[in-house]
């Protein structure tokens, strides 16, 4: 599995920061349901997998 971002959430990275940066003030409290998304919790996986053995051999 490759490590690069797939484009579907980098796309959703950039629309997030467009809106954060049109207007500050606005709060992204519904954002559970983009965040758990299956594509995103299998990328956030694969980028934390490496670490966690990283980890297990300093402990």
């Amino acid at each position: 599995m490759s490590l690069e971002t797939p484009e579907k959430i980098r796309n959703l990275q950039r629309k997030l920061y467009r809106k954060a940066k049109a207007e500050p003030a606005f709060r992204f409290y519904v954002l559970y349901d983009k965040i758990c998304r299956e594509d995103m919790l299998r990328h956030a996986y694969a980028l934390a997998a490496p670490m966690r053995v990283r980890r297990a051999w300093t402990t």
